[in-house]
């Protein structure tokens, strides 16, 4: 997991790790994506359906990103279909991985006590 960093290709291009919803809705069912890559287009439309959520910030919009299916999101499902791997942000439900690679170490100390988030605006941010 240490090494699953997104990286750029290029300016309209990235690549990077993914965990995937299991609720098998969206065409999605887990266990057997697990490997598979997706191409993600980042677009400026806002869904409507269960309130207003999603689009991309203008800096992503009109750029892709292709993502390695590595992981199964319980804790990801509906609409959200993919759960982007990011160092640093967030580990969500499952605390205990890190810990288990990096003997001394809290779970707190790998997203700053930020279990959905991360560590990016300040609070612990500097245990990083």
């Amino acid at each position: 997991c240490a090494d699953n960093a997104p990286f750029m290709v290029n300016r309209g291009l990235s690549m990077g790790f993914s965990a995937v919803a299991v609720s098998g809705s969206h065409g999605l069912a887990g266990d057997e994506n697990c490997g598979q890559c997706y191409e993600l287009k980042f677009v400026d439309q806002i869904h409507t359906k269960g309130g207003n959520w999603g689009g991309s910030h203008p800096d992503l919009v009109g750029k892709s990103m292709v993502v390695q299916v590595t992981n199964i999101g319980y804790d990801v499902n509906g609409e959200h279909s993919f759960d982007i791997q990011i160092p640093g942000a967030g580990q969500g439900i499952f605390t205990s991985g890190c810990t288990a690679q990096f003997s001394g170490f809290s779970s707190g100390d790998f997203d700053c006590d930020n279990n959905y988030g991360g560590g990016g605006g300040g609070g612990g941010g500097g245990r990083l």
